[in-house]
């Protein structure tokens, strides 16, 4: 791997590692008192930090799409939460899958709570995931592999799910 790569995938890696620790200490920066008023309340601090990633975006989409590719998992839903799926497969591997926010069924489009909570998705459910996956290993031998699902389809209850996203993936 050339210097170069091995730099930005360090850097982007923990840019994602080290963001969640980033928005706690802008949050109390931007939100302690001054002079006994408070100068910058925590939502606009949270206001910042979106802007900080929504600028950060079009790297770690580069990124990740430079090196992704096209992957299918099958597998039974063990657990899901926020944007992220666990799926099982037959050898007991798990894959933590992220999910698009938004996801077209039929002539309807739902949002990803409302796909679990009206059973077009259940924990049990046996799936298919179609998906870009991407993996990159550090100097240290540390391996992250990062799934985006962008299509499912729920054999239990042969609903075929595709995500809204701005962008289309070719088969």
């Amino acid at each position: 791997m050339q210097k170069h790569t091995k730099m930005v995938l360090c850097t982007t890696i923990l840019l994602l590692l080290e963001l969640p620790f980033m928005a706690t200490a802008v949050i109390d920066v931007y939100g302690k008192e001054v002079n006994g008023s408070n100068a910058v309340d925590k939502e606009k601090a949270l206001r910042l930090l979106a802007l900080q990633l929504q600028q950060r975006k079009p790297f770690l989409a580069g990124w990740f799409f430079k090196e992704a590719e096209k992957s299918t998992i099958t597998g039974t839903i063990v657990a899901h939460s926020g944007s992220i799926m666990v799926v099982v497969d037959n050898k007991g591997v798990r894959f933590n899958v992220i999910l698009s926010m938004r996801w077209n069924i039929g002539s309807n489009v739902l949002t990803l709570n409302q796909v679990f909570s009206e059973g077009y998705l259940s924990v049990g459910h046996e799936v298919t995931i179609n998906a870009l996956k991407r993996t990159a290993t550090n100097s240290k031998g540390v391996t992250v592999t990062i799934i985006f699902g962008y299509e499912v389809l729920d054999k239990a209850n042969n609903n075929h799910l595709y995500a809204i996203q701005p962008l289309n993936i070719q088969n």
